[in-house]
């Protein structure tokens, strides 16, 4: 084994003898670079060895015994600690640009798949190299998606006529595309007394009803049953897991949901061969077990003191990172999706998630959960100490965990927007998730009820512990507000029923004195305000607090300091003020709540009561509750 570094404008240079610990190797199909982890001894910490300079662009390259060279990657990650003598490099093959670069040109109209990945590939100045012709035509949108993205979305088109898998690979510099699942030749992984390539450590075997589906039955709209399909066989070994396809009439189903008769997983570790890697497949042979063909869905490879072993995820199913880009996805009008403008996390959410596919209900429903998840952050840490992080508040041991493998495995940032954003619309698609929606994953994309999709997301994906009512007041509630503001829905110029609802509260109110020192501090069961009784006192911001608590379950803060800085609203423009907002004036020191023709409900001067009035002149900011 060899080690080169390639620096731009210098000579290749051998750094073996400055490699030091393991060395690891590895891929996956939910991920899409290769990525080499290795540590290499500091410049100036040993006096024996050479000084060198390495720094992120770099390359470096992996040689095998034999003097070629299976791996190259770029230096995307550098860590150095100074109490090690050595630091930590991370280094990704040329598939990580295919991953983070979008092609500027969006529409792919009358070109076969391999012309679609050849010029996508040869746009971010990579190689293309072998392009497994497939001749299928394809049409696509690609409008911000990457390059990797659209490749295989062309490539996932092409799946459907000829029935086959495809893989991207890395070999000789050049990005190939491959027919997933070509049997490394000459090689079966069993046990031997001898330390030969493939010869088996450890081997666990799991068969599993996770993604069990043994009866389809599909429904159209009017509720007539337009077609059903089963394995008699299997409700009989299993007993019945019955899935409901929806559909409209005249229209066949958007997506096919397939029988399954479970899942068998494979894990081994044994001595290694370069030659087993993720996109291809091996032969296994034990007491247990005896398989012709099982393909890899991940590889690691490690190397450490001269010896060379591999851990492998294996598979009876050839399946296919499969990628969809619906060309009037990206349309605009009648309902289909058109980019937002705007830089906050909730347009950049809207946008990802409509992107993906999913109906705006469901949009919706997933920013409700969100939202009372993170507040849209992150980098959320759960309150308390708890082990809640980021955007869906994944569990710090076991689900973050794998997000934060993945996304190294990725060259991504685990605390990004984008990335965790990504990571959900990843998760969704697993059959543990996916299979569980009514209709399958694709029933949960074309949802028209935002209530519903709310429920079935927090039920499926979330999973907390909150109650009915709780689902209702925190989630429903703020997914309804997104849909409202950022799906266009059309109020005609009428004020939405959750504002007449909201200026209703307003106005029990009316008649009710002002005083600041005598405003309610902790009224009602949840000290929020929540009582209506004549004589009660309140300054602007306990008035607001209370009515905005009695319509929406949610305290915005109680005092007007905190409201302008309250994550339950947002900060619109005054130019786009609308009925329902906040209406801070005075310096921010006065809040009211606008109801719309230049009209307000507020309170703000001793001996006059809660009433309505003019919209003040000096505004200084407007807010906007989410679910409002």
């Amino acid at each position: 084994m060899r080690y080169i570094l390639y620096r731009r404008k210098k000579s290749p240079l051998d750094i073996t003898d400055l490699v030091d610990g393991q060395t690891i190797i590895s891929g996956a199909l939910s991920q899409v670079a290769r990525v080499l982890d290795i540590s290499v001894i500091r410049k100036g910490v040993d006096y024996y060895a050479p000084n060198v300079d390495i720094e992120r662009g770099d390359s470096i390259g992996v040689l095998d015994d034999k003097g070629k060279e299976f791996y190259r990657g770029t230096v995307w990650i550098k860590k150095l600690d100074d109490t090690s003598t050595v630091q930590q490099l991370t280094c990704y093959d040329p598939l990580i640009y295919m991953n983070k670069c979008e092609s500027k040109d969006s529409v792919f109209v009358g070109k076969t798949a391999e012309s679609v990945a050849k010029q996508v590939i040869e746009e971010i100045g990579l190689k293309a190299g072998k392009l497994v012709p497939t001749g299928v035509t394809v049409k696509l949108n690609g409008r911000g998606k990457t390059c990797y993205e659209i490749m295989m979305s062309a490539y996932t088109e092409a799946k459907k006529e000829t029935g086959k898998v495809y893989y991207p690979v890395v070999n000789n510099g050049k990005v190939d595309m491959i027919e997933k699942g070509d049997l490394v030749d000459g090689l079966i992984l069993k046990y031997s007394e001898q330390q030969v390539p493939g010869a088996l450590d450890s081997v666990s075997y799991e068969d599993s009803s996770e993604t069990l589906v043994n009866k389809v039955v599909e429904i159209n709209d009017e509720g007539t049953v337009v077609s059903d399909r089963s394995s008699s066989e299997d409700i009989n070994k299993y007993g019945l897991i019955q899935k409901i396809q929806q559909s409209s009439s005249g229209e066949t189903a958007k997506e096919n949901i397939e029988l399954c008769s479970g899942k068998k997983y494979i894990t081994c570790s044994c001595i290694g061969d370069w030659r087993l890697r993720t996109g291809y497949s091996v032969k296994l042979k034990t007491s247990m077990i005896e398989a012709e063909q099982l393909y890899i869905e991940s590889d690691k490879h490690s190397l450490e003191n001269g010896i060379h072993t591999v851990d492998l995820d294996l598979s009876y199913e050839n399946v296919m990172d499969e990628h969809e880009m619906k060309e009037e996805a990206t349309k605009g009008g009648d309902g289909s999706f058109a980019p937002l403008s705007g830089s906050s996390n909730e347009v950049k959410l809207w946008n990802f998630f409509r992107g993906r596919g999913y109906s705006k209900e469901a949009t919706a429903g997933i920013l409700g959960n969100l939202y009372q998840e993170s507040k849209l952050d992150p980098k959320c840490h759960q309150s308390g100490g708890g082990a809640g992080r980021g955007l869906a508040q994944w569990t710090l041991t076991q689900r973050w965990a794998e997000l934060v493998a993945w996304a190294k495995a990725s060259g991504k940032n685990e605390w990004d927007l984008m990335t965790q954003a990504e990571y959900i619309d990843l998760e969704m698609k697993k059959p543990y998730y996916a299979n569980r929606f009514k209709g399958g994953l694709q029933g949960f994309k074309n949802s028209t009820s935002v209530d519903t999709a709310t429920k079935q997301f927090h039920d499926i994906y979330e999973a907390s512990a909150d109650t009915p009512s709780m689902i209702q007041r925190l989630r429903i509630v703020p997914a309804r507000g997104y849909f409202d503001r950022l799906g266009g829905k059309e109020v005609n110029g009428q004020v939405s029923s959750d504002n007449n609802k909201l200026f209703s509260i307003a106005r029990e109110y009316f008649g009710l004195p002002y005083s600041m020192k005598l405003r309610p501090a902790n009224i009602g069961p949840n000290g929020l305000g929540t009582s209506t009784a004549r004589g009660t006192y309140y300054d602007c911001s306990s008035y607001v607090r209370a009515v905005f608590y009695r319509a929406y379950g949610v305290d915005i803060g109680s005092y007007t300091g905190a409201q302008r800085s309250s994550k339950a609203t947002v900060q619109v423009s005054k130019n786009d003020l609308k009925p329902g907002d906040l209406v801070f004036s005075n310096g921010g020191r006065h809040v009211a709540l606008y109801v719309g023709n230049g009209r307000i409900y507020h309170t703000n001067i001793e001996g006059k009561p809660c009433r309505e009035d003019n919209l003040q002149k000096d505004i200084f900011m407007v807010k906007r509750y989410i679910g409002g």
